[in-house]
């Protein structure tokens, strides 16, 4: 099923708070049970499709920002994936519901939408789904995780996204998300990365190239420069 990483971030254990787990898989060498889960939650699951066009995005109920910019979810309890994460970054953020069901969100959102004319509206929207999950579950129970993006344009993308959502994950949240790979050095083998989230299991599978370097390994969002010295 391929390596598993948890989140490296000090948050206090509530009785509701499960840490969001990844499993990296190799996407050249998917196993049985990994394509059993793909093909399962392609069909139940709610797909966070980026390349879809905006009448669509408003009858799914997604935030963009027009279509190749952004998506956002809606908070549910369902499965979550999207497919092809080239330099595009990402978000889960999930939390128990007050039903006693996990509920959360994912994004897949274009690096440039931190800097350009989209970055008002990304933020405003980021931030308003995460307050909306805060209302919806209990106290202490979310976590938020960060995972996608490759070194082009010597990782300026890379950098500004990064810092854009750990500024608002820190300040909405009260802590420094984990991100949970490395970029993709090799983004355009195979299609990028794709991401699949079992809501309930509170697990991420990251399915994409294994990396020759340590970009297969998680890190502290704050610890960012000094990974990007290390690759």
């Amino acid at each position: 099923m391929g390596k598993e990483q948890i989140p490296l971030n000090n948050i206090e254990h509530k009785k509701d708070f499960k840490q969001i787990r990844a499993c990296i898989v190799d996407g050249l060498r998917l196993d049985p049970q990994t394509l059993e889960m793909i093909k399962t939650m392609s069909k139940d699951g709610f797909n966070v499709n980026y390349f879809d066009s905006v009448e669509n995005f408003k009858k799914n109920n997604i935030k963009n920002g027009g279509e190749k910019t952004y998506v956002i979810s809606p908070i549910s309890q369902k499965d979550q994936f999207s497919w092809k994460y080239f330099n595009c970054m990402g978000i889960v953020a999930t939390g128990m519901g007050k039903d006693g069901k996990r509920i959360g969100f994912m994004t897949h959102q274009n690096p440039e939408v931190s800097s350009g004319e989209l970055n008002k509206k990304f933020e405003e929207d980021l931030i308003s789904s995460l307050r909306e999950l805060k209302d919806k579950t209990t106290k202490g129970s979310i976590d938020a995780v960060m995972f996608g993006g490759n070194p082009r344009n010597l990782f300026l993308d890379y950098k500004k996204s990064i810092i854009t959502a750990n500024k608002i994950l820190d300040r909405e949240l009260g802590f420094k998300p984990t991100v949970m790979t490395g970029p993709d050095f090799d983004p355009k083998t195979e299609g990028g990365t794709e991401v699949y989230f079992k809501m309930q299991e509170c697990l991420l599978y990251i399915v994409r190239v294994i990396q020759k370097s340590n970009a297969n390994e998680n890190f502290l969002a704050n610890d960012l420069l000094k990974k990007i010295e290390e690759w």
